[in-house]
């Protein structure tokens, strides 16, 4: 066969697609009179100036190419909308001073209520928040995963979208869509149900970057399995640990909550030990792999046995802690706790912010009776109602209002944000 020949690939190395680099040889030295077949010219197939040909690598993972685009989209609409139904020029209270007033309706609640720059606990609590006193307390389990599409506020926004599009879409080239998003919302309904469960009954919870951490909890099990595939392993960890601290800090403000966030980061690791812990093919160094219609066939090697050990335990592991979760949730455990100490994790006094102050919740039908106030302003008509702790609410025109539902609003907004 000539050297021509030799230079091409057959049809075996196009399905393998390898990756493989063509370089020109040079010419044999021809023998004299002339030009047999074992002394053709190959330097027609390759100019001077043509780069050499790559073929790339079978990768047997589906990639979309718009996966972290839409999620981010999605999360950017729902903080709109936040901002519109919280409308903060139209609360009336003395106390709210909006931020940014000019953005008139996507205007801002006061940095003390909310330091990350976004809407008021009420607007978030109405769109679907993590609340104790609503979660079970009044069969709303949903919010387990409607949380996760809220943010808590622009700055939240701003750090967290980049960050899960970085951290995911280098996962998904190595693992695949399908896997990814599995990571990604298995880990963010872990985190939610955690969250649920250790959350103070005076606050609420955000949970949009619970998949974030359930993505880097992945990442540290991939970085722990398959550490040598990592160019910089120590620039990877800084990175991880950089996000992760800046997480943390926004944990410690209103309306984030750090116990979803390890719940998350906890869930995405172990799943992250079934998802990539797996036989892999048996094959020498330069052997091409072998394989028919997308299919590699190449003989697989069992696994270790600490790895059978580490895939059975995650799976018990992941398992009994998502009965466990939504047995206690199902139960009323997420208001039924004493458990002040979990406040540290869902918020830290701070001079710039003011925290929920702890307070046990107790049965709606065990509650004393409520003593609210009505101020009027004689010019406009228009009220406040006050709560006994201070907190005021705005109920419009008075004389509009019936005895009978200014009793109502005493009761819910009195009691809840």
């Amino acid at each position: 066969m000539g050297d021509g020949e030799h230079l091409g690939h057959n049809e075996g190395d196009d399905a393998a697609k390898q990756e493989l680099v063509v370089q020109p040889e040079e010419n044999k030295k021809e023998t004299g009179g002339g030009g047999g077949e074992d002394s053709k010219d190959t330097s027609g197939l390759l100019d001077g100036d043509e780069k050499p040909q790559v073929i790339t690598p079978l990768n047997k993972y589906t990639v979309w190419p718009y996966t972290w685009w839409v999620i981010a989209a999605i999360w950017v609409l729902f903080f709109i909308i936040a901002l519109g139904v919280n409308n903060c020029p139209r609360q009336t209270d003395r106390l709210k001073e909006c931020e940014l007033r000019w953005l008139g309706v996507f205007s801002f609640n006061p940095i003390r209520q909310n330091p990350l720059c976004g809407p008021g606990p009420r607007a978030l609590v109405s769109l679907g928040a993590l609340d104790p006193r609503r979660t079970s307390r009044r069969h709303q389990e949903w919010r387990v995963l409607t949380c996760l599409l809220l943010h808590a506020g622009l700055i939240h926004l701003l750090v967290n979208v980049p960050t899960t599009m970085f951290v995911g879409a280098r996962l998904e080239r190595e693992y695949g869509t399908l896997r990814m998003l599995l990571v990604f919302f298995v880990s963010a309904i872990g985190g939610a149900l955690w969250s649920a469960l250790l959350l103070v009954p005076n606050n609420i919870s955000v949970g949009a970057s619970f998949p974030l951490f359930g993505l880097i909890g992945c990442t540290v099990a991939d970085m722990s399995i398959n550490g040598g595939l990592y160019v910089n392993k120590a620039v990877a960890s800084a990175v991880l640990f950089f996000v992760t601290f800046i997480h943390i800090v926004f944990g410690l403000m209103p309306f984030v909550d750090n116990w979803g966030q390890i719940g998350a980061f906890l869930t995405g690791f172990i799943l992250a030990l079934l998802v990539l812990i797996k036989p892999r093919c048996k094959y020498e160094k330069d052997e091409p792999p072998e394989v028919k219609c997308g299919i590699d066939l190449r003989t697989k090697m069992k696994l270790q046995p600490w790895e059978e050990v580490v895939r059975v335990s995650a799976l018990l592991a992941l398992g009994a802690g998502f009965i466990f979760m939504i047995v206690a949730l199902f139960s009323g455990a997420d208001w039924k706790k004493d458990c002040e100490w979990c406040r540290r994790l869902n918020c830290a006094d701070a001079p710039g912010w003011d925290c929920p102050r702890y307070q046990r919740l107790q049965p709606e039908n065990t509650y004393k009776k409520l003593t609210c106030f009505v101020r009027e302003v004689e010019s406009t008509g228009k009220g406040t109602l006050v709560c006994p702790d201070g907190r005021m609410v705005d109920i419009g025109t008075v004389k509009e209002r019936s005895r009978q539902t200014l009793q109502l609003v005493c009761s819910r907004a009195c009691r809840a944000w």
